[in-house]
Protein backbone atom coordinates (compact mmCIF):
# COMPACT_ATOMS: atom_id res chain seq x y z
CA UNK A 1 0.00 0.00 0.00
CA UNK A 2 2.54 2.14 0.79
CA UNK A 3 4.20 1.70 -2.42
CA UNK A 4 1.10 2.45 -4.66
CA UNK A 5 0.94 5.96 -2.99
CA UNK A 6 4.83 6.88 -3.48
CA UNK A 7 4.04 6.12 -7.11
CA UNK A 8 0.88 7.83 -7.52
CA UNK A 9 2.65 10.94 -6.34
CA UNK A 10 5.60 10.51 -8.43
CA UNK A 11 3.27 10.49 -11.08
CA UNK A 12 1.09 13.94 -10.17
CA UNK A 13 4.62 15.18 -9.82
CA UNK A 14 6.01 14.59 -13.33
CA UNK A 15 3.29 14.36 -15.63
CA UNK A 16 1.48 18.31 -16.35
CA UNK A 17 -2.55 18.42 -16.12
CA UNK A 18 -4.31 17.68 -18.78
CA UNK A 19 -7.30 19.86 -17.92
CA UNK A 20 -8.89 21.89 -21.48
CA UNK A 21 -7.29 25.22 -22.21
CA UNK A 22 -8.72 27.69 -24.65
CA UNK A 23 -6.07 28.43 -27.52
CA UNK A 24 -4.64 31.98 -28.12
CA UNK A 25 -5.78 33.42 -31.17
CA UNK A 26 -2.68 33.97 -33.20
CA UNK A 27 -2.50 36.14 -36.05
CA UNK A 28 -2.73 35.04 -39.74
CA UNK A 29 0.85 35.41 -41.45
CA UNK A 30 1.51 38.71 -42.68
CA UNK A 31 -1.56 40.41 -40.36
CA UNK A 32 -0.18 42.89 -37.38
CA UNK A 33 -1.57 41.43 -33.84
CA UNK A 34 -4.90 42.87 -33.41
CA UNK A 35 -4.77 46.61 -30.44
CA UNK A 36 -6.76 46.48 -27.83
CA UNK A 37 -10.10 49.08 -28.21
CA UNK A 38 -10.30 50.87 -24.61
CA UNK A 39 -13.56 53.21 -25.31
CA UNK A 40 -13.04 56.73 -24.01
CA UNK A 41 -15.63 58.95 -22.73
CA UNK A 42 -17.61 61.70 -24.67
CA UNK A 43 -18.03 65.07 -24.47
CA UNK A 44 -20.47 66.66 -22.58
CA UNK A 45 -21.90 69.97 -23.76
CA UNK A 46 -22.73 72.56 -22.37
CA UNK A 47 -18.85 72.01 -21.30
CA UNK A 48 -18.61 75.26 -19.20
CA UNK A 49 -20.95 77.54 -16.77
CA UNK A 50 -20.81 80.09 -19.32
CA UNK A 51 -22.16 77.66 -21.83
CA UNK A 52 -25.05 76.77 -19.78
CA UNK A 53 -26.24 80.15 -18.35
CA UNK A 54 -25.93 81.41 -22.92
CA UNK A 55 -28.05 78.56 -23.06
CA UNK A 56 -30.12 78.93 -20.52
CA UNK A 57 -31.18 82.45 -21.18
CA UNK A 58 -31.47 81.62 -25.15
CA UNK A 59 -34.03 78.91 -23.81
CA UNK A 60 -35.91 80.77 -21.89
CA UNK A 61 -35.96 84.03 -24.01
CA UNK A 62 -36.70 81.71 -27.31
CA UNK A 63 -40.05 80.39 -25.36
CA UNK A 64 -41.35 83.41 -24.54
CA UNK A 65 -41.07 84.79 -28.30
CA UNK A 66 -42.70 81.44 -29.44
CA UNK A 67 -45.69 81.90 -27.18
CA UNK A 68 -46.05 85.64 -28.28
CA UNK A 69 -45.87 84.48 -32.04
CA UNK A 70 -48.69 81.95 -31.60
CA UNK A 71 -50.81 84.50 -30.09
CA UNK A 72 -50.21 87.46 -32.40
CA UNK A 73 -49.03 85.52 -35.52
CA UNK A 74 -51.78 86.79 -37.75
CA UNK A 75 -52.64 89.83 -35.55
CA UNK A 76 -51.18 93.39 -37.04
CA UNK A 77 -49.79 95.35 -34.52
CA UNK A 78 -49.86 98.96 -34.58
CA UNK A 79 -47.71 101.66 -32.83
CA UNK A 80 -49.68 103.91 -30.24
CA UNK A 81 -49.10 107.09 -31.12
CA UNK A 82 -48.57 107.25 -35.05
CA UNK A 83 -50.85 104.13 -36.30
CA UNK A 84 -48.34 102.67 -38.53
CA UNK A 85 -47.37 99.23 -38.46
CA UNK A 86 -45.17 98.34 -35.67
CA UNK A 87 -41.87 96.04 -35.97
CA UNK A 88 -42.62 92.67 -34.76
CA UNK A 89 -40.64 90.97 -32.65
CA UNK A 90 -37.54 89.43 -33.54
CA UNK A 91 -37.01 85.64 -33.21
CA UNK A 92 -33.87 85.74 -30.31
CA UNK A 93 -30.44 84.52 -31.94
CA UNK A 94 -29.26 80.92 -30.89
CA UNK A 95 -26.11 80.85 -29.54
CA UNK A 96 -23.50 80.17 -32.27
CA UNK A 97 -22.30 77.03 -30.84
CA UNK A 98 -25.55 75.42 -30.54
CA UNK A 99 -26.02 74.34 -34.48
CA UNK A 100 -22.91 71.74 -33.97
CA UNK A 101 -23.98 70.50 -30.61
CA UNK A 102 -27.25 69.78 -32.13
CA UNK A 103 -25.64 67.94 -34.89
CA UNK A 104 -23.25 65.86 -32.97
CA UNK A 105 -25.67 65.06 -30.06
CA UNK A 106 -27.46 63.51 -33.05
CA UNK A 107 -24.82 61.57 -34.26
CA UNK A 108 -23.81 60.54 -30.62
CA UNK A 109 -20.40 62.42 -30.84
CA UNK A 110 -21.32 64.49 -27.51
CA UNK A 111 -22.94 63.55 -24.10
CA UNK A 112 -25.99 66.53 -23.56
CA UNK A 113 -27.30 67.73 -20.53
CA UNK A 114 -31.54 68.13 -20.67
CA UNK A 115 -30.42 71.73 -21.11
CA UNK A 116 -29.22 71.52 -24.19
CA UNK A 117 -31.33 68.54 -25.36
CA UNK A 118 -34.72 70.63 -24.94
CA UNK A 119 -32.70 73.61 -27.08
CA UNK A 120 -32.15 71.31 -29.76
CA UNK A 121 -36.05 70.24 -29.56
CA UNK A 122 -36.56 73.36 -29.35
CA UNK A 123 -34.83 74.85 -32.32
CA UNK A 124 -36.10 72.44 -34.22
CA UNK A 125 -39.54 73.42 -33.92
CA UNK A 126 -38.78 77.09 -34.44
CA UNK A 127 -37.42 76.02 -37.63
CA UNK A 128 -40.88 74.96 -39.05
CA UNK A 129 -41.90 77.60 -41.48
CA UNK A 130 -45.16 79.40 -42.09
CA UNK A 131 -46.05 76.83 -44.81
CA UNK A 132 -45.94 74.14 -42.12
CA UNK A 133 -48.23 76.03 -39.93
CA UNK A 134 -50.27 76.63 -42.25
CA UNK A 135 -50.39 73.37 -43.22
CA UNK A 136 -50.66 71.76 -40.00
CA UNK A 137 -53.78 74.15 -39.16
CA UNK A 138 -55.36 73.00 -42.34
CA UNK A 139 -55.00 69.54 -41.51
CA UNK A 140 -56.36 70.37 -37.68
CA UNK A 141 -59.55 72.35 -39.40
CA UNK A 142 -60.31 69.22 -41.68
CA UNK A 143 -60.53 66.75 -38.95
CA UNK A 144 -62.45 68.38 -36.55
CA UNK A 145 -64.93 69.27 -39.37
CA UNK A 146 -64.70 65.36 -39.84
CA UNK A 147 -65.66 64.61 -36.52
CA UNK A 148 -68.36 67.46 -36.84
CA UNK A 149 -69.50 65.56 -40.10
CA UNK A 150 -69.30 62.16 -37.81
CA UNK A 151 -70.99 63.41 -34.60
CA UNK A 152 -74.26 64.55 -37.53
CA UNK A 153 -74.08 61.39 -39.12
CA UNK A 154 -74.43 59.33 -35.28
CA UNK A 155 -77.17 62.17 -34.34
CA UNK A 156 -80.42 61.00 -32.25
CA UNK A 157 -83.83 59.77 -33.81
CA UNK A 158 -85.42 63.55 -33.14
CA UNK A 159 -82.41 65.14 -35.50
CA UNK A 160 -83.79 62.94 -38.16
CA UNK A 161 -87.62 63.29 -37.69
CA UNK A 162 -88.59 66.60 -39.17
CA UNK A 163 -91.84 68.77 -38.17
CA UNK A 164 -93.38 70.32 -41.35
CA UNK A 165 -94.77 74.09 -41.14
CA UNK A 166 -97.32 75.46 -43.44
CA UNK A 167 -96.94 74.18 -47.00
CA UNK A 168 -97.95 75.66 -50.28
CA UNK A 169 -98.66 74.49 -53.88
CA UNK A 170 -95.61 75.34 -55.90
CA UNK A 171 -98.01 77.50 -58.70
CA UNK A 172 -99.49 80.49 -59.09
CA UNK A 173 -102.48 79.88 -57.64
CA UNK A 174 -101.03 77.47 -54.90
CA UNK A 175 -102.68 79.24 -51.81
CA UNK A 176 -105.36 77.15 -52.44
CA UNK A 177 -104.29 74.24 -51.58
CA UNK A 178 -102.04 74.56 -48.49
CA UNK A 179 -101.15 72.17 -45.51
CA UNK A 180 -101.69 73.16 -41.69
CA UNK A 181 -98.87 70.76 -40.48
CA UNK A 182 -97.39 67.04 -41.11
CA UNK A 183 -94.14 64.80 -40.42
CA UNK A 184 -91.72 63.05 -42.47
CA UNK A 185 -88.15 61.15 -41.86
CA UNK A 186 -84.93 62.06 -43.72
CA UNK A 187 -83.46 58.28 -44.06
CA UNK A 188 -80.35 59.40 -46.03
CA UNK A 189 -78.21 62.41 -46.89
CA UNK A 190 -76.76 63.84 -50.45
CA UNK A 191 -73.24 65.56 -49.13
CA UNK A 192 -74.63 66.45 -45.74
CA UNK A 193 -76.86 68.97 -46.64
CA UNK A 194 -79.33 67.73 -48.96
CA UNK A 195 -81.89 65.02 -47.59
CA UNK A 196 -83.98 62.50 -48.99
CA UNK A 197 -87.20 61.82 -47.57
CA UNK A 198 -89.59 58.71 -48.61
CA UNK A 199 -93.02 57.61 -47.73
CA UNK A 200 -94.61 57.96 -45.28
CA UNK A 201 -94.39 61.42 -45.51
CA UNK A 202 -97.37 62.94 -43.84
CA UNK A 203 -99.18 65.97 -43.57
CA UNK A 204 -102.75 67.89 -43.37
CA UNK A 205 -103.70 69.49 -46.41
CA UNK A 206 -106.43 71.87 -47.03
CA UNK A 207 -108.26 71.62 -50.37
CA UNK A 208 -111.19 73.80 -51.50
CA UNK A 209 -114.67 72.95 -51.54
CA UNK A 210 -118.08 73.67 -53.30
CA UNK A 211 -119.51 74.96 -49.79
CA UNK A 212 -115.95 75.73 -48.64
CA UNK A 213 -112.61 73.67 -47.43
CA UNK A 214 -111.82 70.32 -46.58
CA UNK A 215 -109.08 68.78 -44.75
CA UNK A 216 -107.92 65.66 -45.88
CA UNK A 217 -104.84 63.39 -44.85
CA UNK A 218 -101.88 63.36 -47.71
CA UNK A 219 -98.66 61.05 -47.82
CA UNK A 220 -95.95 61.83 -49.71
CA UNK A 221 -91.73 62.15 -50.62
CA UNK A 222 -89.56 64.94 -51.36
CA UNK A 223 -86.12 66.42 -50.78
CA UNK A 224 -85.08 68.52 -47.93
CA UNK A 225 -82.40 71.06 -48.01
CA UNK A 226 -80.34 72.41 -45.04
CA UNK A 227 -81.18 75.69 -44.49
CA UNK A 228 -79.90 77.59 -40.77
CA UNK A 229 -79.78 76.61 -37.25
CA UNK A 230 -81.75 78.57 -34.49
CA UNK A 231 -82.38 77.98 -30.88
CA UNK A 232 -85.86 78.72 -29.50
CA UNK A 233 -85.97 80.11 -26.02
CA UNK A 234 -86.59 77.79 -23.57
CA UNK A 235 -85.17 74.72 -25.37
CA UNK A 236 -82.91 72.81 -24.20
CA UNK A 237 -80.91 71.99 -28.01
CA UNK A 238 -80.91 73.99 -30.80
CA UNK A 239 -82.93 73.74 -34.27
CA UNK A 240 -82.33 73.21 -37.76
CA UNK A 241 -84.52 74.86 -40.32
CA UNK A 242 -84.95 73.46 -43.64
CA UNK A 243 -86.56 74.23 -47.21
CA UNK A 244 -88.73 71.29 -48.55
CA UNK A 245 -89.87 70.55 -52.16
CA UNK A 246 -92.24 67.32 -52.34
CA UNK A 247 -95.01 65.42 -53.99
CA UNK A 248 -98.08 64.49 -51.67
CA UNK A 249 -100.71 62.28 -52.76
CA UNK A 250 -104.26 62.33 -51.64
CA UNK A 251 -106.14 59.22 -51.95
CA UNK A 252 -109.71 60.77 -52.44
CA UNK A 253 -110.07 63.78 -54.09
CA UNK A 254 -113.48 64.48 -55.98
CA UNK A 255 -112.70 68.43 -56.17
CA UNK A 256 -112.68 69.73 -59.40
CA UNK A 257 -109.90 71.46 -60.31
CA UNK A 258 -107.68 69.40 -57.38
CA UNK A 259 -105.15 66.62 -58.69
CA UNK A 260 -104.95 63.53 -56.07
CA UNK A 261 -101.05 64.36 -56.93
CA UNK A 262 -99.56 67.92 -54.78
CA UNK A 263 -96.64 69.29 -56.01
CA UNK A 264 -95.76 71.50 -52.60
CA UNK A 265 -93.20 73.55 -51.28
CA UNK A 266 -92.62 74.54 -47.87
CA UNK A 267 -90.35 74.31 -44.34
CA UNK A 268 -89.54 72.09 -41.37
CA UNK A 269 -87.03 72.23 -38.59
CA UNK A 270 -85.84 68.89 -36.59
CA UNK A 271 -84.19 68.98 -32.87
CA UNK A 272 -80.28 69.63 -33.25
CA UNK A 273 -79.29 67.08 -30.41
CA UNK A 274 -76.48 64.86 -31.04
CA UNK A 275 -75.73 61.94 -28.74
Amino acid sequence: MKRLVIFAAFLFAVVPTAWPQTPAVQPSPGEAPAATVVPHDLPIVPATPEQAKELAKWLKDARAWQKWDQQFRSVPQWTTWSGKPAERRRQPEAPAWLDAACDDFSEARIAATQLLVDACELKKDLARNYDDVIAARIAQERAAQQMKDEALDKSSFLSKLHFDGPYIMAQSDGWRVFSYFGLHMTLFDIKKRVYVWLPPGFSLVSIPTGDGRRVTPAYGAGLSVRWFDFRVPGAPYPSTMYFNLSQFFIQDSTVPGVNSRLTMMGLSFTAKKPK
